[in-house]
């Protein structure tokens, strides 16, 4: 890279909150950090960038689809209830989060991750290949 340029356009960012088993349930500590951390980040959304919310143990699940409306958004992260159940599995979350297609991510587009860390390990996700083939498919919706 040689010089890098910042812009205003509007962002898209996917929050993705592990609801593992890791995580405890809905009224753990571990579990509350996240949701503090989720409707902060939430509230302080600018402009017209929008924000999604998926949650991830098993399988990655869409909660709200991208959206400006903070004041909803966060009002579905406190209601959130579903923590403490199932295998971390990041890798497949993410699979399936990057394989979507309507709605999915485009160029420019940032998934923030909130978790304990803990990964399961029958999540056998190839993180380097994950990686080398969402690049390849991002360098083609960029050009």
């Amino acid at each position: 890279m040689q010089r890098m340029e910042l812009d205003n356009a509007p962002r898209r960012i996917l929050l993705l909150l592990d609801t593992s088993g890791s995580m405890g349930n809905y009224k753990s500590l571990s579990w509350s950090n996240v949701a503090h951390f989720a409707i902060r980040f939430s509230q302080q959304r600018k402009g017209d960038d929008s924000i999604g919310l998926d949650t991830f143990a098993e399988k990655d699940e869409v909660y709200v689809p991208f959206t400006t409306d903070s004041q909803s958004l966060v009002k579905h992260i406190e209601a959130l209830t579903s923590s403490g159940k199932g295998r971390t599995m990041l890798g497949l979350a993410l699979t399936e989060i990057l394989a979507r297609r309507e709605g999915g991510l485009r160029f420019g587009d940032a998934i923030i991750l909130v978790s304990d860390g803990d990964r399961s390990d029958a999540d056998k996700t190839d993180f380097t290949r994950l990686r080398d083939d969402q690049s390849s498919v991002l360098a083609q919706l960029k050009g």
